[in-house]
């Protein structure tokens, strides 16, 4: 489970991408949370994930399956696990000094061009301009994910790829070695 939609799109993309098929055919990929038909979400981010882990601590008799909740470099979340639920956190890209929060910050820095930023100009109480930037989260992950599909972008992601795979060889289930007879 990641903190939100846009990651799980990201997720995807890049296990696909880097070749990793089999690893994207092994496992549900969810975000916490619900996403209206306008596309808001609510009960996501990192709050939400931690929510989860403490009902998990409090009745984990209720999951049947092993989950991993995949948090934000932003959230500097500690690895733990209690019984079958895994908790970690991506590593920050610190050659990414424009988008600091968030899995956009795996993404090299040269990406992130003025097209995926919309600026806003507020006044303060005292009358004062003041110049906001919202990054356009949704375009930047249909223009990466679904026009530019280069996997030298996802490089970064090689190490939520590592985290999966770390996951799945600890939880699945692996048939018995067949013993030859002697």
């Amino acid at each position: 489970m990641t903190e939100g939609p846009l990651d799980v799109n990201y997720i995807r993309h890049a296990l696909e991408l880097l070749g990793e098929a089999e690893v994207l055919n092994s496992l549900d990929i969810e975000f916490v949370g619900i996403e209206d038909d306008g596309g808001k979400t609510r009960y996501g981010g990192h709050n939400w994930l931690t929510n989860f882990r403490n009902t998990y601590e409090s009745n984990p008799t209720l999951y049947h399956r092993p989950i991993l909740l995949l948090y934000d470099c932003d959230t500097e979340k500690q690895s733990e696990q209690i019984e079958k639920l895994w908790v970690r956190s991506i590593e920050k890209n610190t050659e990414n000094t424009k988008v600091t929060r968030g899995i956009e910050n795996l993404f090299p820095i040269e990406l992130f061009k003025d097209e995926f930023y919309l600026s806003k100009v507020e006044m303060s109480d005292y009358g004062e301009k003041k110049t906001l930037e919202e990054f356009k989260k949704k375009e930047f992950c249909q223009w990466i994910c679904e026009e530019r599909r280069n996997p030298d972008d996802f490089e970064k992601f090689k190490e939520v790829v590592k985290i999966i795979k770390e996951f799945l060889e600890a939880t699945q289930q692996h048939p018995p070695q067949e013993t030859k007879p002697e």
